[in-house]
């Protein structure tokens, strides 16, 4: 008979990682596609603020992780802000005049 046992620790099976945070993804329309042909535009990006208004977001990231991103329409920066839907929302109130 024997007084001491080693424990047992119940674990789970591994599960990749994007499969843990497939609800988490974006959606594929969202997700990288290429770019359009003849220009710097990735196809995701090709949205209606795209082709209305000529709105293109870029994203700049630091050292450290932190994003901005930048809506323009060509050279000119028309919002900024750290959350994409909120300087694509900024950006499309100033072009349509809401």
């Amino acid at each position: 008979m024997t007084l001491f046992t080693t424990p047992q620790i119940n674990t789970i099976p591994s599960i990749r990682w994007d499969v843990l945070q497939a609800p988490a993804l974006a959606t594929p329309a969202e997700r990288y596609q290429g770019h359009l042909p003849g220009s710097g535009v990735q196809r995701h990006s090709a949205d209606d603020a795209y082709a209305k208004h000529g709105i293109i977001m870029e994203a700049h990231e630091s050292g450290t992780g932190r994003r901005l991103w930048l809506a323009k329409q060509g050279n000119r920066v028309l919002a900024a802000h750290p959350k994409h839907d909120a300087a694509r929302f900024m950006a499309l109130a100033l072009v349509t005049g809401a």
